[in-house]
């Protein structure tokens, strides 16, 4: 997971370099102060659009050559169907794993995309209603990209990993000739959101009395994946006894 958070806080790090000389620029002294000048919210935000333009390309290359072994060094004890019997089906894991990649890459890509506009986009605005000077606000903006890069680029990975895991144990559950059933699993602690406090059995393509067919499920609310630890047991249908 490493190398995956790093590179990604230095995606964060020069997106920031590249926004925050724009700022800078947009100075006007017509008051005698560096006063931010109308329209520095839509100008920024065009600059943003074409800054997280320039970037995307960066921003795939890291999930293509980070993503897979990050995947693969964060397979947990005992977790998921590819452990069924303490045989780690790695080929089939890693398959579905690329899989998936290929197929969320488009759409995850855009997703922080959108986020990191909406971050810039509200700052900016608070920046305006509050009458900051444009060295404030670069600053401010500056230290929004220091904080995404420190905090945001591991609650990405952690998310994207987790959902990956899950997408593979849900398809190799499906695809494995087993009679297995799913068992939904908190992490039994307060920090556990009220719809994922549930201990259920479930027929593999059935949802969760929360509506959801497992943790991390892609296209779920954002509400239910964010910081999402649970994980879902893949159990024979005669065992499950020793799992509630």
């Amino acid at each position: 997971e490493r190398p995956f958070v790093r590179d990604l806080a230095a995606l964060f790090r020069r997106q920031s370099e590249l926004l925050v000389p724009f700022v800078r620029q947009l100075e006007s002294r017509r008051f005698g102060a560096a006063q931010l000048p109308q329209g520095s919210d839509d100008a920024i935000t065009v600059e943003s659009l074409r800054v997280l333009k320039r970037t995307r390309s960066a921003m795939e290359r890291v999930f293509r050559t980070r993503f897979s072994k990050a995947v693969a060094g964060s397979m947990k004890i005992n977790h998921g169907v590819v452990q069924v019997g303490a045989q780690v089906d790695t080929r089939l894991f890693n398959k579905i794993t690329q899989e998936f990649l290929e197929g969320h890459l488009p759409t995850l890509v855009g997703r922080i995309e959108d986020e990191t506009l909406r971050r810039v986009s509200r700052l900016v605005s608070r920046s305006v209603e509050k009458g900051s000077s444009t060295g404030q606000l670069a600053e401010n903006v500056r230290g929004l990209f220091r904080n995404m890069s420190k905090t945001r680029s591991r609650v990405i990975a952690q998310t994207e990993i987790g959902m990956a895991q899950s997408v593979a144990d849900f398809t190799a559950a499906e695809r494995v000739d087993l009679d297995l059933v799913k068992i939904w699993s908190n992490s039994r602690d307060d920090r556990v959101r009220p719809s994922h406090q549930i201990r259920e059995v479930r027929e593999t393509p059935d949802r969760f009395s929360n509506g959801l067919l497992y943790p991390l499920e892609p296209g779920a609310p954002a509400s239910e994946i964010i910081r999402c630890r649970c994980t879902i047991l893949y159990v024979p249908r005669d065992e499950v006894s020793r799992y509630v």
